[in-house]
């Protein structure tokens, strides 16, 4: 089964700058059918310009590339907020799919980066400031930083049409985007040559929080979805200024099931290294559910992400124990299915 035969291409131009008073109709259909069916989509006319996407990818090869010991010196291991570099082998996922539960080597090398945050404002695995190569400004914070607004930006279209795909109005988003979470992670993975079945440039998993979107270096094949109907995973293209989208356990929760958060792998199967850059769109973190804003849990969106994390992903023992403070663990969420 090839991409096209079930993950549509969607131009959200047609919400922007709709052509006929139909377009924002049967755009928010379109966007609804891929989210109650897989929830994974791809989208153009989204609005961020090329260049802006070439030079984040061209920043994140300048990031990459420099010497070991400069990236480590903004090692995630060093730092209590959840910022900075993240080596090669560094995250070890917790393998659903294998009865044995042994653990899945990601061998991708990656970099987050978030809200820009006070130190004195206070530290914690969701907040603080942000790490910074020592590169020249034209050649990583200036196109990163603005390719982070334009982000922003689009993230907040997407959740517009998602909440009026579901049927409420875009009013429900005053109160859950007046500070969003957004977060960007850029990735490198190397050419996959091992033989080993349990290691991945990303291993099977879902994604924590709200809505995702990818940018590929175009050419550069390697993510795959799963396909529960076929029980199959389906290569994914990359498409020049196409973006892949999805949405998270959190929105699946929120939903009741209603839309799906979907397994997805990356396998980098190509000559040479892949660049990719990740953004997840989670919303104001001290918010709970806008689509309930009745929900008993009161459980806010900080506190689902720390707690998916969790259970997702391997930590060492001294952020696992902070973070575990940071929740009420109490209060057992259902595991994203």
């Amino acid at each position: 089964m090839s991409t096209k035969d079930w993950l549509p291409t969607i131009d959200i131009s047609r919400y922007t700058a709709p052509q006929s008073p139909e377009d924002k109709k049967h755009l928010i259909a379109e966007v609804q059918d891929a989210c109650l069916r897989h929830g994974f989509l791809q989208i153009k006319g989204h609005g961020v310009p090329l260049k802006t996407q070439k030079a984040m990818i061209e920043s994140c090869r300048n990031l990459f590339n420099l010497p070991k010991e400069e990236k480590l010196l903004m090692s995630l291991k060093k730092r209590t907020p959840r910022r900075g570099y993240e080596g090669s082998g560094d995250q070890l996922q917790k393998e659903h799919l294998l009865a044995d539960s042994k653990e899945v080597l990601d061998v991708f090398q990656g970099f987050y980066i978030g809200p820009e945050e006070s130190a004195a404002n206070g530290v914690d695995f969701l907040h603080g400031p942000n790490a910074w190569p020592d590169l020249p400004e034209e050649q990583f914070h200036g196109p990163v930083w603005e390719y982070y607004q334009e982000m922003i930006r689009l993230g907040r279209l997407l959740w517009e049409i998602l909440v009026q795909s579901l049927g409420h109005p875009p009013s429900i988003l005053d109160g859950f985007t007046r500070h969003p979470g957004v977060f960007m992670k850029l990735i490198r993975y190397p050419p996959h040559d091992s033989d080993d079945p349990r290691q991945f440039g990303a291993g099977p998993h879902t994604d924590f929080g709200g809505v995702t979107c990818l940018l590929q270096q175009p050419g550069k094949d390697g993510l795959e979805v799963w396909h529960a109907g076929k029980q199959e995973w389906i290569p994914v293209k990359a498409v020049e200024d196409v973006y892949v989208v999805n949405l998270g356990d959190m929105i699946q929760k929120w939903t009741g099931g209603r839309y799906k958060s979907t397994q997805h792998r990356v396998i980098n199967k190509g000559d040479g290294e892949r660049i990719s850059c990740a953004t997840f769109w989670h919303g104001d973190l001290d918010a709970t559910s806008p689509l309930n804003p009745n929900d008993p849990s009161e459980e806010t969106v900080e506190q689902y992400i720390i707690k998916q994390f969790s259970k997702q992903f391997s930590l060492p023992p001294k952020i696992a124990n902070a973070n575990v403070n940071a929740v009420e663990v109490g209060k057992e969420a259902e595991i994203a299915t």
